[in-house]
């Protein structure tokens, strides 16, 4: 597996913890084009900007909690998508996300267990069924995750610390 493809695995299991903790619905985890992808609704009216804006920085939180770092060109759309509803630069929720991560180690650690081992079993089954080796790079669409099993996860993780708004943490 791929640098890039890890590291998009950590954005994603970033996003998944902020999304449970702070109370936003996930479809599920999926790829597209071979990138994972959190399918999280985000418009719902329970939810504030604040809420939304923390959720889209997690997505870097994850990469940072595990990089020390965070690849300014792979959260473009969360960027963008905090611009769109006026908020300010993603760094400015990057702190509250942080936190979520730290908070929330263990489930963030099992998303990120899960996602790589299904996204290996993935790719060694289209490898299989195309007949020899396979570039993640190709074109795959698959889901990595349902609700059901995030919702799973979460059980068996336990209670997160930070169920309420972040202006509480």
């Amino acid at each position: 597996m791929t640098d890039y493809i890890q590291i998009a695995i950590r954005h994603e299991a970033g996003h998944s913890t902020a999304a449970l903790c702070l109370g936003f619905p996930i479809q599920r985890v999926s790829v597209t084009k071979g990138i994972p992808f959190a399918e999280v609704i985000l418009d719902s009216p329970e939810r504030t900007n604040q809420e939304r804006f923390i959720f889209l920085a997690a997505g870097i939180a994850g990469e940072q909690f595990f990089y020390g770092r965070y690849d300014p060109g792979g959260c473009g759309k969360d960027a963008a998508m905090i611009s769109e509803k006026d908020g300010h630069s993603i760094d400015t929720y990057l702190p509250d996300a942080l936190r979520i991560m730290k908070l929330n180690e263990s489930l963030l650690r099992r998303f990120v267990g899960e996602l790589t081992c299904r996204m290996l079993d993935e790719l060694a089954s289209e490898s299989f069924a195309a007949g020899g080796s396979l570039d993640e790079r190709s074109r795959l669409s698959f889901d990595l995750l349902s609700s059901e099993d995030i919702q799973r996860i979460w059980r068996e993780t336990g209670t997160s610390i930070c169920n309420q708004p972040s202006v509480q943490l």
